[in-house]
């Protein structure tokens, strides 16, 4: 009986594991994601896109891990008037901020930094955080934007959803970043 019983736990205990094992690959940035309604640029396919014809880009920074990414996946970046809207003016990478690979982006190597069981690629630093010190916290989802000439513009931290996401993609498009805080534009912009 008690055989059967370790014997049942083992089962049990196994099947639970294999349920909450999560997947710990990262993107090697060599091909384009195909999430939601948006065509997806990795940072790699970026700098030929911009060569050819400069725009403003959008960067979807997110973790494999991450739940709010994957909702803001398939409810705002599915939605085809925001699809449409990035296609329209923006180039878009998605970004994994956990890429273990060595990234090259605007000629600088962004390595991995182990941080315990978990890391960030320093590339994800510079796109949310800009030139402040790397001590800063970052968190996922965080939408950044880059200009015509791959700088950095601002980074917007947290899920978004459709009606936030356009107002978003407006205040940046039309430039309004340049004279206007966020948070006033969108009360100004419903």
């Amino acid at each position: 009986m008690f055989k059967k019983i370790l014997f049942l736990y083992f089962c049990v205990s196994i099947t639970f594991l294999s349920s909450c094992q999560t997947d710990t690959t990262t993107s090697t940035n060599t091909t384009t994601p195909t999430q939601g309604a948006v065509e997806w640029l990795t940072i790699d396919q970026l700098p030929a896109k911009m060569q050819a014809q400069p725009r403003k880009v959008i960067v979807d920074l997110y973790t494999d891990w991450c739940g709010w990414c994957k909702k803001m996946d398939q409810n705002t970046f599915s939605d085809p008037t925001v699809a449409k809207y990035i296609s329209e003016n923006f180039y878009a990478v998605k970004f994994n901020a956990e890429t273990k690979d060595n990234v090259t982006f605007n000629g600088q190597q962004y390595p991995y930094l182990e941080n315990g069981r978990r890391g960030t690629n320093q590339l994800t630093f510079k796109l949310i955080l800009g030139d402040i010190p790397q001590g800063a916290s970052v968190g996922y989802p965080t939408i950044a934007f880059l200009d015509e000439n791959s700088e950095r513009i601002n980074a917007f931290p947290g899920y978004r959803e459709t009606p936030a996401m356009k107002t978003l993609l407006r205040y940046i498009n039309e430039n309004h970043y340049s004279d206007t805080d966020f948070d006033t534009f969108a009360q100004q912009n419903p």
